[in-house]
């Protein structure tokens, strides 16, 4: 996860010292609005819980947090910032790891400015960052100066992205910075945008979903295709019957060992148990 580090994180404690502190940029930190600027920089809103800022008063500053007030957004637009990315990153590869998952990958790069989000209830102003003006930009600078140096793999996570948008990095050309990317909307089968609107399951609309994937990447870029995971309830109880579980098993596992799609992967992840 390199859109975010912990509370916790060194750097993070040290960005609270002082504005003046050689980590303080490392992080998106913005002044207060309003009358003695007390109300936060914009309306945007976390995806996982209220507000997307949080005061610290030892700077008189928010931090930008688009998930929980423990995970600060880091300041990718720092190129100390990318550099940091670049040698973790490298640390990993040379001590013998295969690739990376790039969670939230395309939340990076936030728009110049930080502009009020559309008033949703949720998530508001993620039209500013998810897939960012300099998204292409920075996954190409960790490419080119790392990944295109070792043999491995990576998988970028993209929530609310098109196809379209996912040709942008992971066709087979010399444009490629990312393997493949895993998307979410298939998961809306039995709800609606997020599985707290929940619908009846509808497999029509989840194989119509896996169509239009087939349809947009076919012969230009590998997709991934998966059932669940851990931001998600499992399938058993999902799409299934927990009293059922071993019917409901057996059916899944002949599933999965089918070839589903051609110029597609089967992900199972291991010990996804949360």
């Amino acid at each position: 996860v390199v859109n975010h580090t912990s509370t916790e994180h060194k750097w993070f404690k040290e960005s609270c010292k002082s504005v003046d502190n050689p980590y303080h940029d490392y992080y998106i930190w913005r002044k207060g609005k309003g009358k003695n600027g007390k109300k936060p920089p914009n309306n945007w809103l976390s995806t996982f819980e209220g507000g997307a800022w949080e005061y610290v008063e030892s700077v008189d500053e928010y931090y930008l947090h688009v998930f929980t007030k423990g995970q600060p957004d880091l300041n990718m637009d720092n190129p100390k910032v990318r550099e940091e990315v670049k040698n973790i990153m490298k640390f990993w590869l040379d001590m013998g790891v295969d690739g990376f998952r790039e969670d939230v990958i395309t939340y990076i790069s936030k728009k110049e400015g930080l502009p009020n989000g559309f008033p949703i209830p949720v998530a508001c102003g993620m039209e500013h960052y998810n897939c960012g003006p300099h998204l292409y930009e920075y996954l190409k600078e960790f490419h080119d100066d790392v990944l295109s140096k070792y043999d491995c793999f990576t998988v970028g996570e993209g929530p609310l992205i098109t196809p379209e948008k996912v040709l942008r990095f992971v066709k087979e050309d010399e444009t490629q910075v990312l393997k493949t990317m895993f998307s979410f909307d298939h998961l809306e089968a039995d709800c609606f945008m997020t599985d707290w609107i929940k619908t009846p399951f509808s497999l029509k609309k989840m194989k119509k979903c896996y169509q239009k994937w087939y349809d947009a990447m076919n012969g230009k870029a590998w997709h991934t295709l998966y059932l669940e995971n851990h931001d998600h309830p499992r399938i058993v109880d999902r799409y299934g019957s927990y009293y059922n579980y071993y019917r409901q098993k057996r059916t899944t596992e002949r599933f999965k060992k089918k070839k589903l799609m051609t110029s597609s992967m089967v992900i199972e992840i291991i010990g996804n148990k949360n």
